[in-house]
């Protein structure tokens, strides 16, 4: 992945992944990433603010999309 990408497209990718798989009848609960991503992510989710009460929460400190959040080094985001 580009070191230049924008947090809405690595959350879309992450999105695009966890949709395949679970059109293939998998239940993956993990995403892997690079650090420089998460932070990507978690600044991101810093510059939202907190989602009003009743809100759909995609984006947690530790998770994205319900997937926990694991540090690799990988090039792209990885759901497994």
């Amino acid at each position: 992945m580009e070191t230049t990408i924008r947090p809405e497209e690595l959350i879309a990718e992450i999105y695009r992944q966890l949709h395949e798989a679970q059109s293939r009848g998998k239940n993956p609960d993990t995403v892997l990433m690079s650090l420089d991503q998460y932070r990507l992510l978690d600044w991101y989710r810093n510059f939202l603010g907190e989602t009003p009460e009743g809100g759909a929460e995609y984006l947690e400190k530790y998770a994205v999309f319900g997937l926990e959040i694991l540090i690799e080094q990988v090039e792209s985001p990885q759901v497994q």
